[in-house]
Formats: C-alpha cells, structure tokens, sequence
C-alpha cells in the first residue's frame, strides 16, 4: 500500500515498481560517480612521489610486529562465556 494516497498494489506491481527503482538508484549512483571522477584531479607521478620516502634506518623486528588488539576489563570475554572479561578469564591470562 502507498502511504501517499492509500493505493493498495499487487505483488507484480511490487516487483516492477521495486525493479524500476532499482534500476534509478543505480543509474543515479553511476551518474553520481561520473561527476566525481569529473571534478576529481588526474593524479600525476610527482605528486604522489612527495608521499614516499625513504627510510634513513630500516624497521626494527619490534616495529614490524603486529600486536593483537587488546581485551577491555568491560568487553565480553572472547571465550564466548557470555559474561565480563573480568570476571571470566581475566585471572587466567596474568
């Protein structure tokens, strides 16, 4: 049903109205993006060259190690318990 007017549609008006409006979204969106890509920069080679520089000393082994995200006292425990992490495995892992 149309909220608008209090129309009321079959389910194969439905389909076609929600293939129609389909179809405009996505027509919008490519039109949307193409004026992007229009008003956007060409990027050129020196430009993006004043990004990169080299490093005077290499990483260390400590700096290239990632480090796992870290559990809040107050965050569900990740065992899947359902409770606190404080009061689940809190104790375990010191």
């Amino acid at each position: 049903m149309d909220t608008r007017d209090g129309l009321i549609y079959t389910p194969e008006q439905m389909e076609k109205m929600k293939k129609l409006w389909a179809k405009a979204e996505d027509e919008m969106h490519k039109n949307m993006l193409d004026n992007l890509k229009a008003q956007m920069p060409k990027p050129n080679k020196e430009s993006e060259e004043r990004f990169i520089k080299e490093m005077i000393i290499p990483p260390t082994k400590k700096q290239m190690e990632r480090k796992p995200p870290r559990i809040g006292r107050n965050e569900p425990c990740p065992c899947g318990s359902g409770k606190k992490f404080k009061k689940c495995c809190l104790g375990s892992i010191k």
